[in-house]
């Protein structure tokens, strides 16, 4: 944005603004070079004169000619905007250069910013610093915020909070928002000063309240998250819509959040999705992942499979790690894309390396399975579960469990086992609390206590674990820890089953076939059989023993008929 200008007869120029450009006309008529600028800057904004962007800068120029300072900076600001002229950087960086070694303050940092971002000049940091310090140390409060922020962030110079601090609050005491946010920003994280949130949330409210946009942001995340200030989500969103409507991507995504969630507003979709699309519009990858999600649901708009992973597409493609996984799900169940398992395994491994833990354990999932990988490979497995579970997938402890239980990929240990299976167990994982209770039935790395065991069953089953129902109805059955209920044995494999559960399905058409309790019917039982064979469950667990077990019964039932 353009630096504003100081403009002489101020108290004259507010009471009347035409009485003072006629008092700039006659002046700048007479050779006043400052008069020329203050004339020009009333054509800029059409105050006290026609609004008119060639005549302001026939006055910046004409000044500009008598090589006063303001009069090049503003030609170089005309320059590098284009405004009234055809914009070019170069001739911008010029006019600049000759004003700011004419000491023009605003020159001398428009200059430096030139240099920092290569604008107009090849990039040089040590000239960025040389001149924001020049103008900083002339009191130019833009020049003291940037030179802050460059210490802050280590740009051109040594990492130095403290000296960031000293050139951030000089800033600030001139009313320089910005400083003020960047200060807040410190305290906020405890560099150059000791870490306070009460201290953060005052400066960031001092900086809100001269419309710091980025202020506005942080204000409300702190009202959002109770940092320096109670939690208050209305609050919160009326610090983020502000923000917002000034344009800052990530107010507009906290805010389509909060609409998501009904926090601090009425939860309403819609809302939601006009807002992640104004900060998807602006590149957030973290907006367009959330458009894909209410497009998967119907939410805010008509249910899409396609427009879902078109936007998980996108989202994938600006970075987002989340984004890759769900894509990597959709092509994985064949939803809004054609079905692609070789797609998916490639994009669970790119959000796997992003650091997304759900991709982390499906990558391991498919290692162990040798899908896509023509066999498995646990050891590969293993890598991914560890990355899975150090960032807290109870899924991920659990296989960790597995492959320890089994010897696949690492040295058989009970011990270890039982501790990623307790760890998990913590998180409430059904398989997990299942695989527990089958250490104690089995006495692996445990006494064999069947009381344990039902116990671990019952709390997996209250979780949903097919597995968890299986094993109640198989105490029930033989009358493990109590007296043999054929009728309730029955109707936990029924549970099971409903579930998808293959072996749920091979204990219920055993009923079927023994009757009991159940009414004998080999029908039933052949169908049981039938979509046990057919489920994805007897394919994702490669149960060879089970899958036997399901064909001899059938084909026995198909030699009785």
């Amino acid at each position: 944005m353009r630096c504003m200008t100081k403009v002489d007869f101020q108290d004259i120029w507010e009471r009347n603004p035409a009485k003072a450009a006629v008092h700039y006309r006659r002046a700048a008529m007479g050779g006043d070079v400052q008069a020329m600028c203050n004339l020009g800057w009333c054509h800029e904004k059409g105050a006290g004169v026609e609004y008119s962007v060639s005549q302001a800068v026939l006055w910046y120029r004409a000044a500009a000619a008598r090589e006063y300072p303001r009069g090049l900076r503003e030609l170089g600001s005309c320059l590098e905007y284009g405004y009234g002229m055809e914009l070019d950087m170069a001739k911008a960086v010029e006019y600049y250069r000759k004003a700011a070694q004419l000491g023009d303050q605003e020159a001398q940092c428009c200059l430096a910013w030139c240099y920092e971002y290569g604008k107009g000049v090849i990039e040089d940091l040590e000239q960025a610093i040389y001149w924001y310090r020049q103008a900083a140390e002339r009191e130019n409060a833009r020049a003291q915020n940037n030179l802050g922020w460059c210490y802050a962030h280590g740009k051109g110079v040594e990492l130095n909070y403290k000296e960031a601090m000293k050139w951030l609050q000089l800033a600030a005491e001139k009313n320089y928002a910005r400083s003020m946010c960047t200060i807040g920003w410190l305290y906020e994280n405890g560099y150059g000063a000791q870490q306070s949130w009460s201290q953060a949330v005052d400066w960031y409210q001092r900086s809100a309240d001269r419309g710091n946009p980025t202020a506005m942001c942080n204000l409300g995340w702190c009202w959002e998250n109770g940092k320096g200030v109670p939690t208050d989500y209305k609050q919160a969103v009326e610090w983020y819509q502000k923000s917002a409507e000034k344009g800052v991507v990530r107010a507009q995504y906290n805010l389509a959040f909060c609409y998501k969630e009904g926090r601090g507003v009425e939860q309403d979709y819609k809302e939601a999705m006009e807002w992640f699309q104004k900060a998807a519009g602006q590149g957030d990858a973290d907006a367009m992942c959330y458009i894909g999600w209410l497009y998967e649901n119907g939410y805010g708009a008509q249910q899409s499979w396609s427009q879902a992973a078109d936007w998980y597409r996108k989202s994938a493609d600006a970075g987002c790690a989340i984004a890759m996984g769900n894509l990597a799900w959709c092509y994985e169940e064949g939803k809004g894309v054609e079905r692609d398992s070789a797609a998916a395994f490639t994009w669970y491994e790119k959000s796997a390396q992003g650091g997304h833990a759900t991709a982390m354990f499906s990558l391991g999932w498919r290692y162990a399975h040798g899908v896509d990988t023509g066999k498995p490979d646990y050891e590969k497995a293993f890598e991914w579960y560890i990355q899975a579970a150090e960032k807290g997938d109870a899924r991920a402890m659990n296989n960790l469990g597995e492959l320890y239980r089994c010897g696949q990929g690492v040295e058989m240990d009970y011990a270890k086992a039982l501790a990623y299976y307790e760890e998990a167990a913590k998180d409430d994982n059904p398989s997990a609390l299942y695989n527990i209770g089958e250490c104690y039935e089995l006495g692996q790395g445990l006494a064999i206590d069947m009381e344990k065991a039902l116990e671990y069953y019952r709390r997996a089953a209250e979780m949903g674990s097919p597995s968890g129902y299986c094993a109640q109805g198989r105490f029930l059955e033989k009358g493990i820890c109590g007296p043999v209920d054929l009728v309730q044995a029955a109707a936990f494999y029924q549970k099971a089953q409903e579930q998808g559960d293959s072996e749920g399905m091979y204990l219920l058409a055993l009923c079927y076939v023994h009757g009991k309790g159940i009414g004998q019917d080999l029908e039933a039982a052949k169908a049981l059989c039938q979509k046990a064979l057919e489920s994805e469950d007897i394919m994702n667990e490669q149960d060879e023993e089970l899958e036997d077990k399901l064909k001899s019964l059938l084909d026995s039932l198909e030699q009785e008929k």
